[in-house]
């Protein structure tokens, strides 16, 4: 007898139809876990395997009037961490590859995070939203660092509106991280005017503490220089303004309780690293005198960067700058002075002596 004519009651239900989806996405998942180097399991076509159960899933979730339960999302999202885990491991098995792999590579990253998106929130998962812009967030930066901001800045942007209404401080932490982010990508595609403005929105992010301020002064430090080396005819892309903010911000994230207070009574202050931050401010700043023939303003920079404590040794750009502005301006006596200096500056180019 055929099972086919056994009556209903004795029949196997039939396996759900996203059951085959599960099956096929975990058997990828396993093949990015084998670390195998073979053709049949090249980052080009683990990439292109995902994208195909991408738009699968896709397909499935709009198709079902109810959408994806939450028993099959649960088990999406266990795969993605999965497959997120699994890239961690091959980007540190496959570090020597070249630039098509890496490319392949972030593809096989970014996969998790829209495995995430499109399986949707599960519920019992803490903070779900959270982890899923923060997956955007860390391959939007693998993205900028292979040099494509307009995938990177798209991660970005999916990434924001899971975490836009900042309940939370993860959510706060994660939205000022976005935005700097965008800014970053912003100006590596000429888009100065999103960058500032994109730093501008992420004040009040930043200003719950001190490590979110000191981001935020990095931000405006990259921008900057970014805007000194551009000469940017738009006067809102000003290299003094935005160099001047990075300072302001530097002293403002010493100022708070959380840097001056010792978190406990051995310990020192929570101060993060923002003498770093401080003095490459100055010496940009000093550049933008000296390039706008503000000597005596070149001057003033340098005095107060020489002020600063803990910065080691001087960096030879300083009194190069300082012999320039001093010759400029006639002051012959402290030109030499600056040269002796310079000279005596072992980390200075030989060109420049």
């Amino acid at each position: 007898m055929k099972i086919s004519e056994l009556s209903p009651e004795y029949r196997q239900p039939p396996p759900p139809p996203q059951s085959a989806l599960l099956t096929d996405l975990n058997r990828v998942v396993a093949d990015v876990e084998a670390l195998d180097a073979s053709d049949s399991s090249s980052p080009e076509k683990l990439a292109a395997d995902l994208r195909c159960l991408l738009t699968n899933l896709a397909s499935a979730a709009s198709s079902s009037s109810s959408g994806l339960n939450g028993a099959f999302r649960l088990k999406v999202w266990n795969l993605a961490f999965r497959l997120w885990n699994a890239c961690v491991d091959r980007a540190n098995h496959f570090a020597a590859r070249g630039a098509e792999a890496a490319v392949a590579e972030t593809e096989i990253r970014q996969a998790a995070p829209e495995l995430l998106l499109v399986a949707g929130l599960p519920e019992g998962v803490p903070n779900a939203a959270a982890k899923a812009a923060s997956l955007f967030h860390r391959t939007g930066l693998f993205w900028l660092d292979l040099g494509r901001a307009d995938l990177a800045s798209a991660c970005f942007e999916k990434a924001t509106p899971l975490v836009c209404a900042a309940d939370t401080e993860e959510d706060r932490d994660i939205l000022l991280d976005l935005n700097l982010a965008r800014a970053r990508a912003a100006s590596s595609e000429g888009k100065q005017a999103l960058a500032v403005a994109l730093l501008s929105r992420s004040k009040p992010l930043a200003a719950a503490s001190s490590v979110g301020v000191k981001a935020l002064a990095e931000g405006y430090l990259l921008l900057g220089k970014a805007a000194l080396a551009t000469k940017s005819p738009d006067p809102a892309i000003d290299a003094s303004s935005l160099l001047t903010e990075a300072l302001d911000l530097c002293e403002r994230a010493a100022a708070s309780p959380c840097c001056t207070t010792p978190t406990s009574p051995r310990s020192s202050p929570a101060t993060p690293n923002l003498q770093v931050i401080k003095d490459q401010c100055l010496r940009c700043l000093a550049a933008e005198r000296l390039q706008a023939n503000d000597y005596e303003g070149t001057l003033r920079c340098i005095m107060v960067s020489r002020a600063s404590p803990g910065l080691g040794k001087e960096h030879s750009s300083i009194a190069f700058m300082a012999l320039r502005a001093c010759l400029s301006s006639g002051k012959l006596l402290e030109a030499e002075r600056e040269l002796d200096r310079l000279m005596a500056n072992a980390e200075a180019p030989e060109f420049v002596c």
